[in-house]
Formats: structure tokens, C-alpha cells, sequence
């Protein structure tokens, strides 16, 4: 039949010497399988992993610390790749729960080893929460934290990858997103949004990221939660530390130019050093979209490249480009 469960990994670690399989195939995932999730909200002492697995991983949702107190923002529930993760529907790291103080905090490593991670969505920290408790989180909700090295491959094939924030009024979330290496990532169905509700931060050491349609946005949201006091947080940081960096939104050869880096309503800073990095956005650079709220662009070297527009589109927030060094 289609029916399907949820597995949630509370203590103790699981050790699977087959597949975790959504279906009765490894390989074939049965989409009509509902629901099929795995949950890991514990972590043993002295173990980055409570789960073990040495075929894949292949579910609808799979999520690392999604429980109201699973992990703290100092000691997140810890998961390192070691094995092909495919979901159908999403991948959450770090994500509290509704109705009330909430918050969850989670972390994962992959570096090639394990085998590629693909969803259809990927998020790093939901749920905030005016009333969460959580003293060490900075904006005192979730956290999701994923870092890339080495050869790791990342598709995202169909939704959004939100780094803080899975809504708009996620505003107690932070998030962040690390790629170093000869990492590549592939964004193939919405945005890439840094700080679409609470604070985003993308790191980028090394490899290539590609944005194949849509938009890479960064501070979504200039209100949070219906206030001006609460926006959200878009940064991203473009260097060379590990070698050659590509970071390119949009894909000229799908038949028009569609793809936008866009600095929207929230706080948003861009910043590229490096002679080994390399942006190319296939249309326009928008900085502000008529907030109050302050955008920047940086560039000590390395090359930016656009296809059509760089763009400041007014409001009351200061925008700064700074263009230096050895920048083309």
C-alpha cells in the first residue's frame, strides 16, 4: 500500500546495514508513499552520528533536530553524511515546532565520502518564536547549520533553499550554509534565499554554485512578523580560501534571461575578496527594493559579471557598492 510513517530517532543510536527506502525499491522512490520521514533528535556522547546507515537514504522528509528543545544553539544535534540522502519532499535542519516557546537546533557535515544529498526543498532553521527561550540562539529561536567540503555534491530540485528561515515570519531563525573545496550545488527549482524570515549567512570557500532559474535573495523579509523592528538578515561571503569559487545565478542557455540576485526588503550584504572568485548573475543586480533597510555590495577582487542591470531601486536604507584592488 501507500502508507507510510515517521520514525523519530529520540535516543540511542540506529544502526541500518541496508537502505532506509521510501517504497519497496531502493533507487525507485514511490512518491505515493505518505508520509515517510525520519527524524534524528539525539546524538550520543562522543558520536557525531546516532544514525548509522550503510545503503542510502531515500524518503519523502528527512530532518536533523526537529523537536521543541532538540539540541542548543551551542550543542546542535549532529549528523555527519555518510550515506546518499534523496528526499521527495524536504530536508529541515533545525526546526522547532508551532504553538508556543520553540526552538530546535541541528548541524551537518558532508564532504564527498558519504555520497550526494538531493531534495526537493532544503531548509536551515524554521519556526521561530517571539516567546522562545533559548538564551545562546542570537535571535533566540532554531538554527540550521550545513557545510560542504571536499568533492560534496548538493541538488535542490524543485522548491526553495531557505538558509534562516522557512517563512517569511520565521524571524527568531538563524541559519547558515558553508561550501568550501571542489563542493558543487545545484539549485534547479525556486530560490535560494538568505534570511527569508530571521538571519542567513552563506559562506563560500571553493567549488561552484549554480542557481539554474530564479532568483538568489538576500533579507527577504523587512518586517518579520508584521514589525519594522524585526527584519531579516541576508549575508553572503564570496572568497577563495580552498580554491576557485563560481558562484553563478541563472542559466543563459535554458532560452532567456530570467535570473535576478535581488537585496530585498531586510538587511543585506554581499561581500567578494579573492582573485579565484567569480560572480556571474544572468540579468540584474537589485540592490533594496524600497525598504528602510541598508544593502551593500563589496568587491576587493575577483570578477563580478552581469548580464543586463545593476540596479538600486530607492527606499530609505543607506546602499553601498565599494569596488576595489584588483576587481574586474
Amino acid at each position: 500500500g501507500t502508507q507510510g510513517g515517521s520514525y523519530n530517532l529520540r535516543s540511542g543510536t540506529l544502526t541500518v546495514g541496508g537502505s532506509i527506502v521510501e517504497g519497496l525499491t531502493p533507487g525507485v522512490q514511490n512518491a505515493a508513499v505518505n508520509n515517510a520521514e525520519v527524524l534524528v533528535n539525539t546524538e550520543e556522547p562522543g558520536n557525531a552520528n546516532a544514525l548509522l546507515v550503510s545503503g542510502m537514504i531515500e524518503v519523502q522528509r528527512f530532518s536533523i533536530g526537529e523537536e521543541n528543545g532538540a539540541g542548543t544553539f551551542g550543542n546542535p544535534i549532529t549528523h555527519t553524511v555518510d550515506a546518499p540522502i534523496s528526499t521527495s519532499a524536504d530536508m529541515v535542519i533545525g526546526m522547532g515546532t508551532l504553538g508556543g516557546p520553540s526552538y530546535a537546533h541541528g548541524e551537518v557535515f558532508a564532504d564527498g565520502t558519504g555520497g550526494a544529498i538531493q531534495a526537493d526543498q532544503l531548509i536551515l532553521g524554521s519556526e521561530g518564536d517571539t516567546n522562545a527561550v533559548d538564551p545562546e540562539s542570537p535571535n533566540g529561536g532554531s538554527s540550521g547549520s550545513l557545510t560542504l567540503s571536499n568533492d560534496q555534491v548538493l541538488n535542490v530540485t524543485g522548491g526553495r533553499f531557505s538558509i534562516g528561515g522557512e517563512s517569511q515570519e520565521d524571524y527568531g531563525t538563524s541559519g547558515a550554509f558553508t561550501m568550501g573545496g571542489t563542493s558543487a550545488v545545484t539549485v534547479g527549482g525556486g530560490n535560494t534565499e538568505v534570511g527569508r524570515g530571521g538571519a542567513g549567512v552563506f559562506t563560500m570557500n571553493g567549488g561552484t554554485f549554480t542557481q539554474l532559474t530564479n532568483n538568489l535573495v538576500l533579507g527577504q523579509s523587512g518586517t518579520g512578523a508584521g514589525t519594522a523592528a524585526d527584519p531579516s538578515s541576508g549575508v553572503v561571503v564570496l572568497g577563495d580560501a580552498d580554491g576557485t569559487s563560481r558562484l553563478i545565478v541563472g542559466d543563459a542557455g535554458n532560452g532567456g534571461l530570467n535570473s535576478d540576485l535581488n537585496m530585498n526588503e531586510g538587511f543585506a550584504s554581499f561581500t567578494q575578496t579573492g582573485s579565484d572568485s567569480f560572480l556571474i548573475i544572468e540579468r540584474r543586480f537589485n540592490m533594496n527594493s524600497g525598504s528602510s533597510n541598508s544593502s551593500s555590495y563589496s568587491l576587493t577582487d575577483g570578477s563580478l559579471t552581469v548580464g543586463e542591470d545593476f540596479d538600486v531601486r530607492g527606499g530609505n536604507g543607506q546602499d553601498t557598492i565599494t569596488i576595489s584592488g584588483g576587481a574586474t
